[in-house]
């Protein structure tokens, strides 16, 4: 028997894509192309089939998340469950790097 790839995704439209593309600070670039160019200004572009009815294949969800820097599954869940931003990722402070002075510095008066 052969090994099955891949994971089972729920369905996403090209039209529920674009609406969580939008809302993500992505703009449609003006134009008349074989595919619905989305430009952003710090993320990678994005490009979508033009029939807003049909379903992104797999191969489209991993090249999305890709530029979203997120996981195929991360983005199937937040485009289903029609969340309106990104979470912004959490920075962990270093403290083994930071160095601290423990010396005083007196100034005379």
């Amino acid at each position: 028997m052969g090994k099955e790839k891949g994971c089972a995704l729920s369905r996403i439209k090209v039209r529920e894509m674009r609406h969580f593309l939008e809302r993500q600070g992505y703009n449609v670039e003006p134009g008349q192309h074989k595919h619905l160019r989305l430009e952003h200004g710090e993320l990678s572009d994005v490009r979508l089939p033009l029939r807003p009815g049909d379903d992104l294949t797999y191969i489209a969800i991993n090249q999305i998340a890709g530029a979203l820097k997120v996981t195929s599954e991360e983005i199937t869940h937040l485009v289903a469950s029609g969340v309106r931003r990104l979470p912004t990722p959490r920075v962990r402070l270093d403290r083994s790097n930071l160095k601290r002075d423990r010396r005083v510095n007196w100034v005379s008066a």
